[in-house]
């Protein structure tokens, strides 16, 4: 059985069906919708792409694998010492191996005023289907995106192009401040400028005030009063751990999970936004809320779901850990940055062409990349992330890595072929 319906549950999914043809997956979801691509959402609101463009998988593809779907059903207890789950009507279902891939919710801040219509989420597609109905209804100019994240740029755009006025609040200093440096921030914020959204840094809602039940001033912590019509909240997500609460299992930042994904209670695994994974620069563990990272997790899961039917002697398949990584295009600009961004005992090497708005930045520390942040020129961002993940030694060229002919030549032989096919790498 697997709680959850999007890419670890998929991934799952698919692994288990390519080893095992004829065993019986139940995919349980409280989400009313197929699995789609969460990264299209703005495209979605913004009238870009239909319903059917953003399916992560179509409907033919459960049918299949295979795969009994249930959705619009809310599993509220795992009793794992009956191997048995509760859904919210009262139904119990039986399991042989359960995964939960239960994914992450938007945080909520405490703000008065937060229960007024036209105030929303922007994580599933069902929120954005309410915010499309809220637009077509209501009169909709002013919106105020408060947080200044990937989220909050991306729900941006869609809104300019439904030709809204945006205004953005950002807390930090700068905008998308845990994945940019200063001066990449600068970029996007001048991009943005130009396109007529106000941006708010180092402020916050205090309040939200409305008429007719309807949203219609924000007050700012410091800015004060600004109209609004139609707020986001994109401040953050946390994991979804309450399922794995009272199980045995142990939750700190998200779940924990053995690199085979399982939670140490017998049979039960565990994937996705949900967990707390291992940094590959750091060594530390959070989570890591990250379309890619949550496919492989759910991949390896999968596998091991499988392996005391067909696998016995075989080892378990492992997920080593993830980097940090954000890409995005915000209305053509092209981003992306990758690991370490800023760290004051590393070389940075960097090219800033601020009349194109290019800038790509690379962190070099021990001899290796650490990260980088590359904006409107973006090309073999793959490679650079594949040196990441693989520890290339990067002395002997290092001056070379901003060259416009960089690639596959300057590296060690050993690693050339596994960049090229290398799984979840684009070169």
């Amino acid at each position: 059985m697997i709680v959850g319906n999007s890419a670890a549950a998929v991934a799952a999914a698919e692994e288990i069906r390519r080893r095992d043809e004829t065993g019986s997956i139940l995919m349980v979801s409280e989400e009313e919708n197929f699995s789609y691509s969460r990264p299209l959402l703005p495209r979605y609101l913004s009238g870009e792409f239909s319903s059917e463009r953003i399916s992560y998988r179509k409907e033919d593809f459960f049918r299949k694998n295979r795969l009994d779907v249930s959705l619009g059903k809310r599993v509220v207890r795992v009793q794992p010492e009956e191997k048995s789950v509760f859904l919210e009507e009262g139904e119990r279902l039986n399991y042989g191996k359960f995964l939960l891939a239960t994914g992450s919710v938007p945080f909520r801040p405490k703000i008065e005023g937060l229960g007024l219509a036209g105030i929303f989420t922007f994580l599933c597609i069902s929120e954005v289907n309410r915010i499309k109905k809220y637009l077509k209804e209501n009169q909709v100019k002013d919106v105020l995106i408060l947080g200044g994240g990937l989220i909050g740029l991306e729900s941006a755009e869609a809104f300019i192009r439904l030709g809204c006025r945006v205004r953005i609040v950002e807390l930090a200093p700068y905008l998308l401040s845990t994945t940019f440096d200063r001066k990449a921030s600068e970029i996007m914020a001048g991009h943005l400028l130009e396109k007529g959204v106000k941006i708010e840094t180092e402020d916050t809602a205090v309040s939200f005030e409305g008429k007719k039940g309807r949203v219609k001033q924000a007050f700012l912590k410091k800015r004060g009063e600004v109209p609004v019509d139609l707020v986001v909240l994109a401040i953050g997500v946390r994991p979804r751990t309450e399922l794995a609460e009272g199980t045995g299992a142990v939750v700190e930042r998200g779940i924990v999970t053995s690199p085979a994904m399982l939670t140490g209670v017998p049979d039960v695994f565990a994937a996705g936004d949900c967990v707390q994974t291992r940094n590959l620069i750091s060594g530390a563990k959070h989570p890591l809320p990250l379309w890619p990272e949550a496919f492989r997790q759910g991949k390896a899961a999968g596998a091991n779901m499988v392996l005391p039917k067909f696998g016995l002697g075989q080892p378990m398949v492992e997920y080593k850990g993830g980097l940090v990584m954000n890409a995005m295009e915000i209305i053509d600009l092209p981003t992306i940055s990758v690991g370490v961004t800023e760290d004051a005992e590393a070389e940075v090497f960097s090219d800033y062409q601020p009349e194109k708005k290019v800038y790509r930045k690379i962190l070099v520390k021990n001899n290796l990349v650490i990260g980088y942040i590359f904006i409107g020129k973006i090309e073999r961002s793959g490679i650079y992330t594949g040196m990441i993940k693989e520890k290339v030694e990067v002395g002997s060229f290092k001056d070379k890595l901003l060259d416009d002919d960089f690639g596959l030549i300057y590296l060690p032989s050993d690693y050339q072929k596994h960049l090229v096919k290398g799984e979840g790498i684009e070169v």
